[in-house]
């Protein structure tokens, strides 16, 4: 959810020092189809200090956030308009480790060390081979570590409307081959306390929304040699969120990771990461009586052989294994997953090159120490890009993915829920000289059901979802100063009946902006429209409607003096009263102005 900055007139300062980086390198993508990434330079456009990393992804075409309208809720992500009830079709990786809870898959992005990072990449269905489990992955990658012996130190204020406060603090070090960064971040806002709801709860009021949050993270490298690397990354957050005056949630977790990389020669790489997390969950709401005290955690590993032949081609060889286990009621619930998978690519000619991963996957539940019996799936992939000469390139996709269950689910049920997801793409992209344009079309049928009961009955079969549409983007630098972007997503997300599907998307999204920079300046100037949406579109409500919003965001920052950078930024420029699911409001105008120091110690 948004950091709650809300006042026309409001100012904002903050102050920090941080390190310039270079992209990551462990598990960079060799592979096709190739992932959408945003860049460290287009989210220093969404903010100087706070990254607003859900506008950064909503302005791309595809991708849809559902939102209960402030911080400490979970956000419901969509991609390719595949919708169950929340987001639990996303893997979100934060430095290869899953940041999803192990209960229900949700995210929370305020979750994410958002001054630490670097890209994100987007992975739409139908996925490769690499991943299993989910039907889209949204991969975060942190700033490499430092490369230079010293230290860097940064820290951060920020204030706002409704009691609003917010910190971040850390520094970066190297000596040798060893390197540590970390951060501390606290948050603490009344959220939209005393504000009213949207139709057809207007009448309502909110009572206390208020929320608080530490969030520590902490890095450590070690590069015995040119070949091998060495990294542990850990993050946290102790938070409450109140939803009334007599609702609330306290949350804790705590997520580590430990990732490796050696490279044996120029042709072969051996690269792994494991990872383990906890959470205590306390809820106190009357629309959920049976949640209240539950413990999750998780644990896993994957390692990868990457080889490199030649130049013309790359083959992988993985496999991976985790454990989620929910305890909540005196009851235990745990979901172990295995897969092994390859992939590969070639490049048999100048003007083509092909793509085929295939994974053999199993998952299997335990209640109360009766494990259940497992079922073992398939999922491939196979993809071809044709170079049409220098400005053209035509690509197609088409493979088969599954998603597991989430424990929740199981616990609800005492049913597994897992589905597969096939389909495929077809598109263009075009370049000429400062133009690039790219359209695809997409198809995905989400909905083979995998579960059953110990009869061999299927208890739990799920509605198939169909999901079509076009994907379009035009980029154009229009001088050495100003470059200008354009998407539009148009989709058609229905059941087998042909109606509306729960929570699924708007049929019309669209983004565009302006980008400009010379030496000393930066600005973006950007807006997204939301299409109207019908549907089941408020928790256990009937059948409604969300009406459409083109909201305008602005940002600017200015280097005053070397090491010296003033900025500000709006959000919902024109202030206008919407909505992602009915009855919940969305952000009124927000502003934040600051001034960021770069130094080193």
């Amino acid at each position: 959810m948004k950091i709650i900055f809300i006042s026309a007139a409001l100012l904002v300062f903050s102050t920090t020092f941080r390190a310039r980086a270079e992209a990551p390198l462990v598990f960079a993508s060799e592979l096709g189809p190739p992932a959408t990434v945003i860049g460290s330079a287009e989210l220093r456009t969404y903010g100087s200090t706070f990254y607003e990393v859900e506008e950064a992804l909503a302005a791309r075409e595809g991708i849809t956030f559902h939102s209960a309208g402030d911080v400490g809720s979970e956000d419901w992500i969509l991609v390719r308009g595949l919708p169950r009830d929340s987001s639990r079709n996303v893997l979100v990786l934060i430095d290869g480790v899953p940041l999803n809870n192990a209960a229900y898959e949700g995210v929370e992005i305020q979750d994410l060390p958002s001054s630490h990072l670097d890209r994100v990449e987007v992975w739409r269905p139908p996925l490769p081979a690499r991943y299993g489990g989910y039907h889209a992955v949204l991969a975060f990658w942190t700033k490499p570590l430092r490369q230079q012996d010293g230290v860097v130190a940064w820290t951060g204020a920020a204030v706002g409307s409704l009691a609003t406060s917010r910190t971040s603090s850390g520094f970066a070090s190297r000596s040798g081959p060893l390197t540590i960064d970390g951060s501390l971040s606290t948050l603490d806002t009344g959220g939209l306390t005393g504000r009213f709801r949207t139709p057809p709860f207007d009448n309502i009021r909110y009572g206390d929304r208020s929320y608080w949050d530490w969030a520590p993270a902490l890095r450590v490298g070690w590069q015995p040699s040119a070949r091998t690397s060495f990294t542990f990354t850990a993050t946290g957050s102790n938070n409450r969120k109140a939803f009334s005056d007599d609702e609330y949630r306290n949350r804790w977790f705590g997520l580590g990771g430990f990732l490796f990389a050696h490279r044996f020669s120029n042709q072969v790489l051996l690269r792994g990461a494991a990872h383990m997390g906890e959470e205590r969950y306390f809820l106190r709401l009357r629309m959920h009586p049976d949640v209240s005290l539950q413990q999750r955690r998780r644990f896993g590993g994957r390692f990868e052989i990457v080889v490199t032949p030649t130049a013309q081609s790359t083959t992988v060889f993985g496999v991976e294994a985790g454990r989620r286990v929910l305890d909540v009621h005196g009851h235990s619930f745990a979901l172990t997953n295995a897969a092994a998978f390859a992939e590969t690519r070639i490049a048999p000619l100048a003007a083509l090159e092909a793509t085929a991963g295939v994974r053999g996957e199993q998952f299997a539940p335990q209640h109360v120490g009766a494990a259940r019996a497992g079922r073992a799936v398939l999922g491939w992939s196979v993809g071809l890009v044709g170079h049409l000469g220098p400005t053209v390139d035509l690509f197609t996709r088409y493979g088969r993915s599954n998603r597991w269950p989430a424990l929740g689910e199981y616990s609800e049920r005492r049913a597994l829920n897992a589905e597969s997801l096939t389909g495929g793409e077809i598109g263009a992209r075009w370049s000429y000289g400062d133009v690039k344009v790219s359209a695809t079309f997409f198809s995905l049928l989400l909905g083979g059901a995998i579960g059953s009961d110990a009869s061999g009955t299927n208890v739990n079969a799920i509605e198939p979802i169909r999901s079509r549409g076009i994907e379009a983007r035009v980029d154009a630098r229009v001088s050495a100063f100003a470059s200008l972007y354009a998407t539009w997503t148009g989709s058609r997300v229905t059941t087998a009946a042909g109606q509306a599907t729960p929570y699924g998307p708007p049929p019309q999204m669209a983004s565009g902006g302006a980008i400009l920079h010379d030496d000393a300046w930066l600005a973006r100037v950007s807006f997204r429209y939301l299409g109207r949406k019908e549907g089941i579109l408020r928790h256990m409500g009937d059948e409604g409607r969300v009406a459409d919003a083109l909201l305008v965001d602005a940002y600017a920052e200015h280097r005053v003096t070397s090491g010296v950078t003033a900025w500000a930024q709006i959000g919902n420029l024109l202030n206008l009263t919407y909505e992602t699911f009915q009855g919940r409001p969305m952000m009124p105008r927000t502003v934040l102005v600051g001034v960021t120091l770069d130094h080193v110690l």
